[in-house]
């Protein structure tokens, strides 16, 4: 992928970007309750979501530099408040879109795929601040862990080492 060149360069940053979505229904799990009671697990439902421009920007504070930023197709990707976003940063931002439907060449997949069967996995929060924190926590330990990281983008067979 050309962005490594262009980046490698400049001092930016490489983002794969991906959502995450909460569905209203809870995945099937293991639980328990009294003999004669019927377990009863109350599900949280957010339906806020903070805005891509405000995502990039955050970013690009935070990491004080130029970006370079990955993302699947999704169609609020393509919108037009979100291209007129991206022409109008050309200075800190370049976007890379990857192929319709290939999530296996998106490192982020791996991640959520490993939360999925972590310890955030079957947690029944009653706040989004716990919900917040539990995810905080597990992508903290992944981020610590190198290797596995590496093993992600392995996975997709995309390299950010210069040719």
């Amino acid at each position: 992928m050309d962005a490594g060149k262009k980046t490698a360069g400049t001092g930016g940053w490489i983002c794969f970007v991906d959502e995450a979505g909460q569905a209203r229904r809870p995945p099937k799990a293991r639980t328990w309750a009294r003999h004669g009671h019927t377990p009863v697990m109350p599900v949280m439902t957010v339906s806020a979501r903070r805005s891509i421009a405000r995502f990039l920007t955050a970013a690009h504070h935070q990491l004080d530099g130029k970006i370079v930023v990955v993302w699947d197709n999704l169609p609020g990707h393509h919108a037009r408040r979100t291209q007129q976003f991206i022409d109008d940063h050309t200075d800190w931002l370049t976007v890379h879109r990857l192929p319709a439907h290939a999530p296996k060449i998106n490192p982020v997949e791996s991640v959520w795929a490993c939360l999925q069967t972590g310890p955030p996995a079957n947690l029944a929060v009653t706040r989004v601040e716990q919900l917040i924190a539990a995810i905080r926590t597990a992508l903290t330990r992944i981020q610590h862990r190198p290797a596995l990281l590496r093993g992600f983008l392995a996975g997709t067979g995309l390299h950010l080492e210069p040719p």
